[in-house]
This record gives C-alpha cells, sequence and structure tokens, in this order.
C-alpha cells in the first residue's frame, strides 16, 4: 500500500510539473483553484465508505448493494456541487476561467 501512495504520489508531481511548463503562471492559478476544489471535494467523498467495508467483513451482500448505491449517490452530489460551486469560486477569485461553461452565464 505504501508503495502504491508512493508511486501515486511521484506521478502527481510529475503531472505538476509538466502542467506548470505548459501554463502561464496566470493559468495554472486558474488550474491550482479548480484542483482545490476538487479536492476539497474528494476528501469529503470518501466520508467513512471504505472503513465502513473494512470493518464489517461480514456484511451481507444487500448492504454491500445499499453502501455502492450510497456511495454513488453522494459522489453524483458532489459532483452536481463541483459544477455549480465554480462559478462562484471563479468570481470569487476574480477569474471566471475556473468554469469553462461559464461563459454562457454571464
Amino acid at each position: 500500500m505504501a508503495a502504491g501512495r508512493l508511486l501515486g504520489q511521484i506521478i502527481t508531481w510529475a503531472l505538476t510539473i509538466v502542467t506548470i511548463r505548459l501554463l502561464t503562471p496566470a493559468d495554472y492559478g486558474v488550474v491550482a483553484a479548480a484542483l482545490l476544489l476538487i479536492s476539497v471535494l474528494a476528501i469529503l467523498q470518501e466520508s467513512g465508505f471504505r472503513a465502513v467495508l473494512i470493518r464489517r467483513r461480514d456484511m451481507e451482500p444487500e448492504h454491500r448493494d445499499r453502501l455502492f448505491g450510497a456511495f454513488l449517490l453522494a459522489t453524483l452530489g458532489l459532483t452536481v456541487f463541483a459544477a455549480l460551486a465554480a462559478w462562484p469560486l471563479g468570481l470569487y477569485l476574480g477569474d471566471t476561467r475556473v468554469a469553462p461553461w461559464s461563459g454562457w452565464w454571464r
């Protein structure tokens, strides 16, 4: 598990360096703002589903199915929230490019 996390971190850093090289500082700021929102929502998205599966190994298939459904609904809800929050976040930061579809909303 540690090796997997280390590899994931190395890939993340490599992609960050490539992104920094390709974008202007202003564009990288937009990407950073969007990633901040997505990172916070990813933490909320986990919200204990994995812990329940690990602790309850004797879980009935019906309960696993319900947990999976709750996980999908939570993910869908956070996705909708991210889409709706991108435009106000862009306004707060002074750059509406955080939400690529925000041009029609103005």
